[in-house]
Parts: structure tokens; C-alpha cells; sequence
């Protein structure tokens, strides 16, 4: 996850068009207003390595964003892997993220289903907690969560708009 101030920033440098144009995809936004999901959470990874420094929730920024991008020569390319391990599309170092918590599907191109990959502390959409294995439908606006914690699903232009209201 990233600060979101070079966000901020460049939305105050861009016309809405260019801003777009540059951030034409979706991005997952974290807000100070994210609320830890109810109930334990499990941790199975008993102790990590130099190159695995996963943090606490707490550490990050009140607003952060992960854009959701596919790394150069990640196989798969009808899905974008997001999860702790370094190797994935979209990364969230996090203790309670497993190392590959889910998949975002895509078909031509766009985003169409998120699938939980039997992840430990369990993927949710809007609230509702997926079936691990079975892909649900995912669309821009929707609350996504990846053990306790929560983004949105949001595009360019929602981002842009989201920044714009910001003081």
C-alpha cells in the first residue's frame, strides 16, 4: 500500500482528463474510516524472515491506495493476484494478508469477480464473506475486504473525484 499524498498531489497539477489518462484503471482505497472486521484473527505464519517484514494495519496511513496493476511476466493473465508475498500483482503487507489471499478475475480486460484463495482470515464483499474458491461479482464502489482490512474498489476518475473533495 502507498501514501496517498503523490495522489493528492498530482491531482492538483492534472486536469481531471489527464489525470484519468494517466490512472485509466481501478485502485483500492483505503480510508481512515476503514473498520477491523468483527470477530479473531488467525495468524499461521509463526515467524517471519528478513525479506518477509509484514506489518500491523495501525502503521498505515490514514489514506492509502494499492493500485491494482499486473507485474510485468506474472502468468495468469485473466487474473490479478493480491497478497503478502512480494510476487504478487497487488501487494498488501500485512501479518493477517495471507501471502496469496485472493484473485481479482478479469475478462476483456476489465474487472469481473474477486475469489478467495482459501485465505486464512477470509475475503469479503460489502460485508459478506466469499466461499472460498467461488468467484462473486465485483464492481467499482464495492467495499472489499481482505481479513480486517477494508478498501474500495474504485476507478481513475472515482479517485480523482474522491481527491478533488478533499481539503
Amino acid at each position: 500500500m502507498e501514501s496517498i499524498e503523490p495522489y493528492l498531489n498530482l491531482r492538483r497539477q492534472l486536469s481531471k482528463s489527464a489525470f484519468i489518462a494517466r490512472h485509466a484503471g481501478y485502485v483500492l482505497l483505503k480510508s481512515p474510516f476503514s473498520r477491523p472486521q468483527s470477530g479473531p484473527i488467525e495468524y499461521e505464519t509463526a515467524s517471519y524472515g528478513a525479506d518477509d517484514p509484514a506489518i500491523e494495519l495501525s502503521t498505515l496511513p490514514a489514506w492509502a491506495i494499492a493500485p491494482i496493476v499486473k507485474r510485468a511476466g506474472n502468468p495468469f493473465p485473466d487474473r490479478i493476484s493480491i497478497g503478502r508475498a512480494l510476487n504478487c500483482d497487488v501487494v498488501l503487507r500485512l501479518s493477517f494478508v495471507s501471502k496469496l489471499h485472493a484473485h481479482l478475475l478479469l475478462e476483456d480486460g476489465e474487472i469481473k469477480a474477486l475469489v478467495d484463495n482459501r485465505s486464512r482470515n477470509g475475503t469479503k464483499i460489502n460485508g459478506i464473506a466469499l466461499v472460498p474458491g467461488k468467484a462473486k461479482a465485483v464492481a467499482s464502489d464495492d467495499r472489499v475486504s481482505f481479513g480486517e482490512l477494508d478498501l474500495t474498489l474504485i476507478s481513475g476518475a472515482q479517485l480523482y473525484d474522491r481527491l478533488a473533495a478533499s481539503p
